[in-house]
């Protein structure tokens, strides 16, 4: 069992404090701010481990709180024309929050291993929109699930998938609102014959829903 705690500083690159505009886009504009002040990060970490070496069950899980005080983040001006303008400013607060939980057993009877993991993760973050304040909150849930073989004196075989879910959530344009479904699954295959040669094969495929890039896609 194990608990954290630290505090930063994320100081402003000379690009963000660069007050000179930047006009390469005609229609999107952007020019930093010299009164950007510093980051100052908090974060809690605490994790809990379990290992029972006599069935070889393990079992991990974590949790890590953040909270960004003058958070660097974006203020954008859009016009009728939908020119944009946009710079850099310090937003009051920026949180976030992450759970992870890890589980792992083998199956003797089938000779494999099973790893099984799900992931919680969530912000709250703030920008302006033409001198409002909108603020975006994501909530992201991953679950994965694998096999390998345990024996591996010349095979190593592991392969699995996972599904990712994420909710977006603005509070100006709440039309802008979605939620994005994106699963991949993947393989790989190793075979050492002897200690002089080893061959290894890999594949992955991920599939993004219509809502991700305006089409169904698989890569």
């Amino acid at each position: 069992l194990n608990l954290q705690y630290n505090t930063s500083v994320a100081q402003p690159t000379l690009n963000q404090l660069l007050p000179v505009q930047d006009n390469t886009n005609s229609l999107s504009l952007f020019y930093g701010n010299r009164n950007l002040k510093p980051e100052l990060q908090n974060n809690v970490f605490a994790h809990w481990i379990i290992f029972d070496q006599f069935s070889f069950t393990s079992f991990f899980t974590s949790l890590n709180l953040n909270y960004t005080k003058d958070k660097i983040n974006w203020s954008r001006t859009i016009d009728e024309q939908f020119r944009q303008t946009a710079t850099l400013i310090n937003v009051q607060d920026d949180y976030s929050a992450r759970a992870n939980f890890d589980f792992s057993t083998p199956i003797r009877k089938l000779g494999v291993k099973v790893n099984a993991g799900f992931s919680e993760t969530w912000n709250r973050g703030l920008n302006l929109v033409n001198n409002l304040e909108n603020v975006n909150t994501n909530l992201s849930h991953n679950f994965s699930l694998s096999l390998e073989n345990r024996k591996k004196d010349k095979w190593d075989i592991v392969a699995g998938g996972s599904l990712r879910i994420t909710d977006a959530r603005y509070s100006l344009q709440e039309s802008l609102n979605n939620r994005y479904t994106d699963y991949s699954y993947f393989a790989e295959l190793r075979f050492t014959p002897n200690e002089n040669w080893n061959f290894n094969a890999t594949a992955d495929v991920t599939s993004y829903n219509d809502q991700s890039f305006g089409e169904s896609l698989t890569v």
